[in-house]
């Protein structure tokens, strides 16, 4: 069971990546105890103290970089907490080769670590050098005192815009107090063959002429080679282990002085133990007759690729690798020729597709164990953790210009399979770009899917240079002419002896393909992209219009960079098309005011777009976007794009952008106490209530007609009325006359006399009520027999409630359509006048043109002729 090799975490940096690999998933033992002691003591600051660059000086593989990877992890552990520490090693990755990347990765850490907001980190690489002392100056300040502690491992790399490698022009002379630098390089070039030793580089050469203070880095001693032997031992202690035969063989092998052969010898040695069975011994005869880490390298990959495909004893350790051994080259192939490296499902995708093998599960554990051994993990994408290992595969496997042009083709073809995404903008144009495939690198970008993706703040500056980079004039040289005289002289030649090598022609077509890089017409090629897109996805005018906007944004921005002088655009010729009446038809203008300031102004319906990629924090320049400080430069691509597409974009405002228009002015109105607007509204509403309480009256009337048997009297219950009889009425007694005793008899015999009256009055009203209540009983059952009826008229009217509402929401849809066609029938009318105003053929300017090429003509002969 193989044991995965500890490179497998994965960082989001590369140079935290580049770091690890020497420093956490690897053993160091500085050869002498005071480099870390004259790191601190360079690095540490005094009030105003000034220094200059501490210089790390040593051969390749000496060591540099480990010891400013462990220095640096050191120093992070006891540092002040308001010291900013600066990390950056140039060749761990491509993008870290540029001084463009190195200059804005520092200044923008700067800018994050010392809350320098009212400085803005610039985007050329002219603009970062010359801001880069400001900046220092500025971080300076911020801390009394300040301490600012910047490391560059390999400055001698470092590759800046029209300099050559390892320029030191972009380091300030005098650095600001309490600034320390701390840098590291060669000191002779290259040795090329059959000589003993290179020039001075000139980095060293620069770095002396300032007397920059310079700490060389030693070959390893025995005892330091000891050490670090017992260190790597001890990482591994399941999978290695020395024998101290074993160990002394390697501490005095001469070779194992240079600490990068040391280190290629232990890991090759614990690898090839994992994958075969051959014996630590056999693998020390094999790795010690190599002189250098680069013959090393070579010997263990052959040992990793024959072991992989075989049953893994020492017989199959042999010379002829064989048709599977090529997998590992094809997969270190793929890894050496991406940007930024590659994951495992996409270096097992190319590898399907170049060879059409699918490993074994035992295989892919152990060609990915190899490769882990070699490689950096940054994002869960695999690069080479040294710069030799690099230097290994392609002498190995590549070794030609034309097979570099085929990898970048496979790699293409591969990228160009994945949908629009960040991971395709990244890759496919970087591999189009270096195969020399300059058409499909203009199509990458002008196709209208990636360009949405482009037009953003994180591939927006890539997607310039590119442009730039397309749309570029440049003259050839009396050289190149030459040659591509006596190229087409040779091929002429061979047309007339009938005599040609196809395979030769085509080697050298590919070759000159290659270098030749031609000019693009912006303008042009995102016409023609627009009308490929509009064909095939049929989009909204308001999506074609919002589309032409970004396409102008991103045309103006071009040409405020300065960009159309390199591509040596001529004047406009097109006949210029009024801000009044752009305004009027809601596209966007550039505006001069009195004092010559310029200024893109966008209509309120199309602030989004004015505002899409806007950063400031405080609120922008309402009605329109401002563009601060634009130099004065031509802006021919804009112009000329913004008076082909101007119908369209007029065009996505015919419709719905024109009615929220309408409504925001209208609010506008209301808010101001304008009310003509809020009238307007108003009666529109009321005609559509109206019309909708016409349709709800029908509906009502005709539920009147089927109960128009009933009326409201019917409905009503009868009224219960009795009238009770007066009390009988009685003579008075004459007391005079009567006795007292014929008194109380008539007393009582009126008092029974009423009591009959009142039973009497009570039967009838009995009665009365008996007889009512016959009658209500009756009106009761009559009620019943009409509910019943109106529940059966009910449920036959109910079934077309849901087909009356959906009339009712037809007719309102219907008549928006109809007020929203009305609308843009009005729309278009105008449209089609302003078109006829600035009409896109015009005689009078064709005529000229006509006259102009004639002229032209005519001079050309007669120079023909005084020349010849």
């Amino acid at each position: 069971i193989l044991k995965m090799p500890t490179s497998t975490q994965s960082f989001e940096d590369e140079h935290e990546a580049f770091a690890a690999t020497r420093v956490s998933q690897y053993v160091y033992v500085p050869t002498k105890d005071s480099f870390f002691g004259t790191l601190d003591s360079h690095a540490d600051t005094l009030e105003g103290d000034v220094k200059p660059p501490l210089v790390l000086l040593g051969n390749e593989g000496s060591g540099k970089s480990a010891l400013m990877a462990n220095w640096v992890s050191r120093r992070r552990e006891h540092k002040h907490r308001d010291e900013f520490l600066f990390q950056h090693f140039v060749g761990c990755s491509t993008q870290s080769l540029p001084l463009l990347h190195t200059l804005f990765r520092l200044e923008s850490a700067l800018k994050n670590f010392f809350q320098l907001r009212e400085m803005k980190v610039p985007d050329t690489e002219v603009e970062l050098r010359w801001s880069l002392n400001r900046f220092l100056e500025a971080a300076s300040k911020k801390h009394f005192p300040a301490r600012i502690v910047i490391v560059i491992d390999g400055i001698n790399r470092l590759k800046g815009e029209g300099a050559p490698e390892g320029a030191l022009h972009w380091l300030p002379t005098e650095l600001p107090p309490c600034v320390r630098f701390i840098v590291s390089t060669v000191e002779f070039e290259r040795s090329s063959k059959g000589k003993k030793e290179g020039m001075p580089h000139r980095t060293f050469v620069e770095l002396q002429r300032r007397q920059c203070p310079m700490l060389r880095i030693d070959p390893l001693g025995a005892h330091t080679r000891t050490s670090v032997i017992s260190a790597f031992s001890s990482l591994y202690p399941d999978s290695f282990e020395l024998t101290e035969a074993q160990q002394f063989r390697v501490m005095t092998a001469p070779s194992c002085a240079q600490p990068m052969y040391l280190r290629t010898l232990l890991q090759g040695l614990r690898l090839a133990s994992l994958l075969t069975a051959a014996p630590i011994d056999k693998l020390l005869d094999k790795f010690l007759a190599c002189n250098t880490a680069h013959d090393l390298i070579d010997k263990n990959l052959n040992i990793c690729c024959q072991s992989t495909f075989s049953d893994g004893d020492d017989d199959s350790i042999q010379s002829d690798e064989g048709l599977l051994s090529d997998i590992m080259g094809k997969i270190l192939s793929v890894v050496y020729m991406s940007r930024s490296g590659l994951t495992e499902a996409e270096i097992w995708g190319l590898i399907r597709m170049v060879s059409k093998f699918e490993p074994s599960e035992d295989q892919a554990r152990k060609l990915m164990s190899i490769l882990k051994d070699f490689t950096m993990v940054v994002g869960n994408m695999h690069s080479f953790s040294h710069e030799i290992y690099r230097e290994v595969i392609y002498k190995k496997y590549i070794n030609s210009k034309q097979s570099l042009t085929r990898w970048h083709n496979v790699l293409a073809r591969f990228f160009d399979q994945l949908p629009p995404c960040d991971r395709k903008l990244v890759a496919l144009p970087y591999h189009l770009e270096m195969a020399g495939s300059w058409n499909k690198v203009k199509n990458c970008l002008t196709d209208i899917d990636m360009f949405q993706l482009w037009w953003t703040p994180k591939f927006k500056s890539d997607f310039i240079k590119f442009w730039a980079s397309l749309t570029r004039v440049t003259m050839p040289s009396t050289e190149e002419k030459e040659t591509s005289q006596v190229a087409q002289k040779s091929k002429k030649d061979k047309k007339n002896s009938h005599k040609v090598d196809n395979s030769d022609s085509d080697i050298h077509h590919a070759s000159n393909g290659s270098t030749s890089k031609p000019s693009f017409d912006i303008v042009e090629e995102y016409v023609k992209s627009l009308d490929e897109y509009r064909n095939i996805k049929h989009p909204s005018d308001e999506a074609v219009a919002g589309i032409i906007l970004e396409i102008g944004d991103f045309l103006l921005e071009f040409a405020t960079l300065g960009h159309e002088k390199d591509a040596d655009v001529p004047a406009l010729i097109h006949p210029k098309v009024l801000p009044e009446d752009l305004k009027s038809i809601g596209v966007p203008y550039v505006d001069i005011d009195e004092e010559g300031r310029s200024s893109l102004v966008y209509p309120e319906i199309l602030h989004i777009y004015s505002n899409k990629y806007k950063t400031d924090d405080g609120p922008g320049t309402e009605g329109g976007k401002a563009i601060d400080d634009v130099p004065e430069c031509t802006t021919y691509f804009f112009n000329r794009w913004m008076w082909i597409q101007f119908p369209y974009i007029a065009l996505g405002n015919c419709d719905a952008r024109y009615t929220h228009g309408v409504n925001q002015k209208l609010q506008v109105d209301m808010n101001d106490g304008n009310m003509r607007g809020k009238k307007l509204n108003d009666d529109g509403m009321d005609n559509g209530a109206s019309g909708l309480r016409r349709s709800k009256s029908q509906v009502s009337g005709g539920s009147g007609e089927m109960s128009k048997s009933w009326s409201n009297k019917d409905m009503k219950l009868p009224k219960i009325n009795f009238n009770r009889k007066a009390a009988r009425s009685i003579s008075r007694v004459n007391k005079d006359t009567d006795d007292e005793l014929n008194v109380m008899n008539n007393k009582v015999q009126q008092r029974l006399m009423a009591l009959q009256d009142s039973i009497a009055n009570y039967r009838e009203e009995y009665d009365f009520v008996v007889q009512m209540k016959s009658i209500v009983s009756k009106r009761l059952q009559d009620l019943k027999d009409a509910l019943i009826d109106l529940q059966r008229t009910s449920e036959s009217c109910s079934q077309y409630d849901g087909e009356l509402e959906l009339a009712i929401k037809r007719e309102a849809e219907g008549a928006q359509k109809y007020d929203s066609v009305k609308t843009l029938h009005k729309n278009l009318i105008h449209l089609v006048t302003m078109a006829e105003r600035h009409p896109a053929n015009v005689p009078a300017l064709i005529t000229e043109l006509q006259l102009k090429v004639d002229q032209d003509t005519f001079l050309l002969a007669e120079i023909k002729k005084r020349l010849w």
